[in-house]
């Protein structure tokens, strides 16, 4: 899964003035979100924050001590939802009362059980009313959260602020993907693993940890820029081996002391999987810097690509028009749109009696190396030698050109060679969206006998209930990798396969599905239909 941090919406604001009015008559108040623990606010991800109020809530029968010998008094309830194992930690730093904050989990029967409590938790090394709890994420599918207030005089009610993180563990890093996004959390009380290593000098001692894997080679960029306006942060990039914190391989470290936020660069090869660590400056006195963070990251593209496109061979049908698709490629992957404007040209072949004479410009989308221009083909009953006109490319913006001109080439229809042509079907498949790390399906396309002469197929991955990267969607919310390309078979060959790459998430959003199309073939074959994809929801 791409691990991916799930932004919730503050569920109750309370102004100052507003505020002053529940305060003052309390018992006029509507009972807030998640007064009891029956609807609880659901919170999902890794780690995050989310808002709410105990001003009006009350106590639910039966409800149990937070705190022994402590009546509930304005409980307000959480439930989070697990995703994976280690152990996750919950605390209230920046409410506005005294809290007290207890972990549940509920027995078979249904019984709430509690796992921990905390009234008064340390933050820098100072204790404050606020509250901190950690368990370990055993086989229990959820947990429920309970906020109340402390039980000392004065204690009461006000605005709740929960935050949680499950990634400060080594063992259990934050997974994020992608060539560029960002995520948000806190190191609040946040502990150091075994054997991690001094940066520039300092050891930190509030870190937590990330997993990245590079899509493509090039020069990459992390920064904590957007954190805490206080906190100074530190950041170290290692390539993943097997051991712990202490047996990584260090690639770069920065403890820019000059400034609160860390920013560093380094050559990323695809493929690699790379851990990341975000930690907090150890000042003179041995308290460590902590805080809220921003952890972002972008490729630095130094060079533009350069456009080139590809040969293909068309069928000439006996009539109508048939449709070929004509790759554009890039030779790099560019963080920006690149559009190239295209034309056909004349050769042997000529526009309106053998093709379609068309041009429009193309555009390849951030980080996409590959898209298709059609062109159609027009069929007739005249017997010809091999024809061609060719597709040219011109205009590029931020882009450069190589290979700017390609033959379209056009086989003549023969009866004898394709008389009951074989018809190519792409078949189902299902597969579990998972948590971590991106899922490659497989989509089988099958032809109904061998053909006696190469055919090749153009296909299209479109999301059906799916949301596609590079389609206007936030990239932290996409399911699946569009793409479009050829699947070819050589003369005796039925069967061959498409791969489609699906992104993990921890959303419980529902089976979604993804469509495979052929679109044109080449070599005098039919085909029929789509084929689906369904992507199971496991969260």
């Amino acid at each position: 899964m791409r691990t991916r941090l799930v932004v919730l919406p503050v569920l109750s604001i309370v102004t100052a003035s507003l505020a002053g009015a529940i305060a003052a008559a309390p018992t006029a108040s509507a009972s807030p979100p998640g007064d009891d623990s029956s609807a609880a606010i659901d919170i999902y991800g890794r780690s995050g924050s989310v808002t709410a109020t105990t001003v009006g809530a009350t106590v639910e029968p039966k409800e149990p001590q937070h705190l022994p010998g402590a009546a509930p008094r304005h409980s307000v309830w959480f439930r989070w939802h697990k995703r994976d194992w280690g152990h996750v930690t919950f605390r209230t730093k920046g409410s506005s009362f005294d809290t007290v904050l207890a972990v549940y989990s509920r027995n078979a029967d249904g019984r709430l059980q509690q796992l921990d409590s905390d009234d008064d938790a340390e933050f820098g090394g100072v204790f404050g009313y606020q509250s901190q709890v950690s368990v370990d994420l055993t086989a229990h599918r959820d947990f429920w959260i309970a906020v109340d207030g402390a039980p000392d005089p004065g204690s009461d009610a006000g605005e709740v602020v929960l935050s949680w993180d499950s990634n400060d563990d080594f063992s259990f890093p934050d997974q994020i993907a992608g060539p560029s996004g960002a995520v948000f959390g806190t190191t609040y009380g946040s502990s150091p693993d075994q054997g991690e290593l001094p940066v520039d000098g300092n050891p930190g001692g509030r870190s937590v940890w990330f997993q990245w894997q590079a899509p493509v080679t090039g020069r990459v960029a992390f920064d904590t820029s957007g954190s805490g306006a206080a906190f100074d942060t530190m950041l170290e990039v290692s390539r993943a081996r097997p051991g712990g914190a202490g047996d990584q391989e260090r690639v770069v470290a920065v403890d820019d002391e000059c400034c609160d936020h860390a920013d560093l660069e380094f050559e990323a090869t695809a493929g690699t999987v790379y851990r990341v660590r975000l930690d907090g400056h150890r000042y003179a006195s041995g308290a460590v810097a902590e805080g809220q963070y921003r952890l972002a990251w972008h490729y630095r593209i130094p060079q533009q690509a350069a456009l080139s496109v590809a040969d293909r061979y068309a069928y000439e049908e006996s009539s109508g028009t048939k449709t070929v698709l004509v790759p554009v490629r890039a030779s790099l992957a560019s963080g920006q749109p690149v559009t190239v404007h295209w034309a056909t040209k004349d050769g042997t072949a000529k526009a309106g009696k053998d093709y379609v004479a068309a041009g429009g410009t193309a555009v390849l989308a951030p980080w996409e190396q590959e898209t298709v221009v059609p062109v159609q083909v027009l069929g007739d009953t005249t017997t010809e030698p091999l024809e061609s006109f060719t597709v040219e490319l011109s205009q590029p913006y931020l882009a450069a050109l190589d290979d700017a001109s390609a033959p379209v080439t056009i086989t003549d229809s023969n009866p004898q060679h394709y008389q009951g042509r074989p018809v190519a079907t792409v078949g189902d498949a299902t597969v579990l969206e998972g948590d971590n790390g991106r899922t490659v399906a497989t989509l089988p396309v099958r032809l109904s006998r061998p053909a006696s002469v190469p055919v090749s197929y153009a296909y299209w991955v479109t999301g059906g209930t799916a949301r596609l990267r590079h389609t206007g969607v936030d990239q932290a919310y996409a399911d699946a990798e569009p793409h479009a390309g050829f699947v070819t078979f050589v003369p005796g060959q039925t069967i061959a396969a498409v791969q489609i790459e699906v992104d993990p998430d921890d959303r419980h959003e529902g089976d979604e599905t993804v469509h495979l199309t052929l679109t044109a073939d080449q070599g005098g074959a039919d085909w029929d239909g789509a084929g689906t994809l369904t992507v199971r929801d496991d969260d």
